[in-house]
């Protein structure tokens, strides 16, 4: 049988954003996924988080290129606790669709 290969899909239009090949790990307490690669692009925007795990850190969107709904983000800078996350393309589990091949 042959080796199967796990798909990373936008939730809103189905477009393939990564696949495991490039899953570098989980971060199951902020609800996210780490990617080496993705095919989203980034928004040239550079934003200010207020969100509380990763409050004033700054990033660009990731956005779908199907559908250009945002699906993650990839940081620019970062607190100590987070810097595992730069230069990482960082994805919202909740805007994605896991499916295997």
């Amino acid at each position: 049988m042959e080796d199967q290969i796990g798909i990373v899909l936008c939730r809103n239009c189905r477009s393939i954003i990564s696949t495991d090949v490039h899953l570098l790990e989980e971060a199951v307490e902020k609800d996210v996924v780490l990617f080496a690669k993705c095919s989203a692009d980034v928004s040239k925007d550079i934003l200010v988080s207020h969100d509380s795990f990763d409050k004033y850190c700054t990033y660009q969107q990731l956005l779908c290129r199907g559908c250009h709904h945002p699906v993650g983000k990839i940081y620019r800078a970062l607190n100590d606790e987070l810097i595992y996350m730069l230069n990482k393309y960082i994805m919202d589990k909740n805007t994605l669709v896991f499916e295997v091949l």
